[in-house]
């Protein structure tokens, strides 16, 4: 699991965001707050320095992971829309920085061979990564499932096969709800 942190800290570190793009199937996200806070079916994008990064549903996998590849170029079953996230003020705001920092929750899952037995190998996914950049702002990025009441966020739990919470300079609690917690 560390090499894995590791892996995403060098690709990460010390790069500058200059595109970010969320995308879902409906084109509706969920916003219990328009300001900070959004949740999508689809994915995120980030074009940093000149590659890409994103945190995406894949059909072929059944759940949520971390790219070095654009939503579009990802095996999907199903269109995704892109929902034009830099007209939001906040995501607009990070555009430019740098990121200084990053901080991942991991899940991990074994792939299966030929007679469907597990491969002792484990397989890591980030249920959470947050990113902190150089103008004091923070992104808080996790795959989760909850219950909105009241136009709030309630129990929120990691699960990689929902969707995908996005927030920024606000920071949810999360529980871990029976996954695997690397080891």
């Amino acid at each position: 699991m560390e090499k894995h942190e590791q892996l995403l800290k060098n690709y990460l570190l010390n790069k500058t965001i200059n595109d970010i793009e969320f995308f879902d199937t409906d084109l509706i996200y969920v916003s219990p707050d328009m300001e900070h806070t959004w949740i999508v079916d689809g994915g995120i994008q980030f074009k940093i320095d000149n590659d890409y990064f994103s945190f995406a549903f894949t059909t072929e996998q059944e759940f949520f992971n971390t790219f070095s590849l654009k939503v579009e170029e990802l095996n999907n079953d199903f269109p995704l829309e892109s929902l034009e996230a830099k007209n939001l003020e906040q995501v607009n705001s990070i555009i430019g920085t740098k990121i200084t920092d990053v901080k991942a929750i991991w899940n991990f899952y074994n792939e299966l061979d030929e007679n469907f037995e597990e491969i002792a190998e484990k397989k890591y996914m980030p249920f959470e990564i947050i990113l902190y950049l150089d103008n004091k702002s923070f992104m808080q990025i996790a795959v989760v499932d909850y219950v909105m009441e009241n136009n709030s966020l309630k129990d929120l739990r990691y699960d990689s096969e929902r969707e995908l919470l996005i927030s920024v300079n606000k920071k949810f609690e999360i529980v871990n709800a029976n996954y695997n917690m690397g080891s």
